[in-house]
């Protein structure tokens, strides 16, 4: 136990050292006076299959938008900027079932992108362990991302791709009370789950980030 808590420890001091500070506004502008590309991100609809005590799609909207704001080269659309007469939780399943955008124009936006969580899964790695009885465990996250191009009189689909993460969790740490350390908890931030949530968001933020610039450049 004191062993699981000294590497706890650690890891929240490596995390808090690292930790970026998420910028208080956005600006629209860059400081040449160029605008920035204007991007609107649905809520995060999870399908995976899992046992986590909380809602997974609100943590990893915020995650993502966390990271899209902190990147600094997009302006990131508020939701409540939406028609108003358009659902933002029925316009991120339709997208999921349909890979077209049946809306040609739904606000300021240039571009929208959508996130769909497919899998979640913590699974054992069948390596041997010093302890008896303990096993390395390994947190699999793959999400589904769509991009849209809104600036023309029809939308267009300029990204449709899976990506993949994965966390290892050490022995010491694979059996978490994930009731007790959840994610409105300082320590969660530094549990295995916490890391690689914010890994794959990060991870899903780039791609949305980078494809976004290259659609913008064209």
């Amino acid at each position: 136990m004191l062993k699981k808590a000294i590497l706890f420890g650690f890891i929240a001091l490596g995390f808090t050292s690292c930790e970026q500070t998420e910028k208080a506004h956005q600006t629209l502008v860059y400081q040449d006076g160029r605008i920035k590309p204007k991007l609107l991100t649905l809520n995060v609809v999870d399908h995976s299959s899992n046992s986590i005590p909380w809602d997974l799609s609100s943590e990893f909207t915020e995650l993502v938008n966390h990271h899209l704001k902190n990147f600094g080269s997009i302006y990131l659309q508020p939701i409540e900027e939406l028609d108003e007469n358009i659902d933002p939780h029925e316009l991120a399943k339709q997208l999921h079932r349909c890979p077209k955008l049946c809306s040609t124009k739904l606000g300021a936006e240039e571009f929208l992108a959508s996130v769909e969580i497919i899998e979640h899964k913590i699974s054992p790695t069948g390596h041997k362990t010093i302890q008896a009885n303990s096993q390395t465990h390994l947190l699999t996250i793959k999400a589904r991302i769509k991009v849209f191009d809104l600036r023309k009189s029809k939308s267009e689909l300029v990204l449709s791709e899976i990506v993949e993460s994965q966390t290892f969790i050490p022995w010491q740490l694979s059996t978490i009370n994930y009731k007790k350390n959840h994610l409105n908890t300082t320590q969660y931030k530094v549990t295995p789950l916490g890391l690689g949530h914010k890994q794959t968001a990060q991870k899903i933020a780039k791609r949305i980030h980078d494809y976004v610039l290259l659609a913008k450049s064209r």
